[in-house]
């Protein structure tokens, strides 16, 4: 059984809501996630916030580190914090979307992809299923595979 890293601890930090614009957010994959180029439903998926960890406090291979070594063989992509569009669709916004640190107490780089509606409700929302596809397909284009996967 493999040791937590001790970076990954939160060990009373508070949230950190400061993100740079060229910050990588890392998420984990499988193969059936990530499909001729675009984003599954399964791989990103916006029924809750969609679950990174943040360069500034992490490494690609935290979010595959667990005890039970439950994630052996995924593999981690990447986006910049740039990458999320602040208003989604550009030409009439209706969402905005962001990065929002919400650390664990095993895992302190864990941050969301939030989004809300404009005018904003102060609450995630859940995007329509055509901004959904459209923000998938927006992001497919600029992922970078960090560690490949093998399942």
């Amino acid at each position: 059984m493999s040791e937590r890293p001790e970076r990954m601890k939160r060990n009373g930090r508070p949230e950190d809501p400061v993100f740079s614009s060229g910050e990588k957010l890392f998420r984990r994959y499988t193969q059936s996630h990530y499909i001729n180029g675009q984003f599954s439903n399964t791989g990103f998926s916006f029924n809750t916030p969609p679950s990174v960890n943040r360069e500034k406090f992490s490494e690609p291979a935290d979010v595959l580190f667990s005890e039970a070594d439950e994630f052996a063989n995924w593999g981690v992509l990447s986006f910049k914090v740039d990458d999320l569009t602040r208003t989604f669709p550009p030409e009439a916004p209706l969402y905005s979307f962001w990065p929002r640190h919400r650390p664990l107490e095993d895992n302190y780089a864990h941050s969301e992809v939030w989004c809300d509606r404009l005018p904003a409700t102060g609450q995630y929302v859940k995007p329509s299923p055509s901004i959904r596809k459209l923000l998938r397909t927006m992001l497919s284009q600029r992922v970078i595979v960090e560690i490949a996967a093998a399942i």
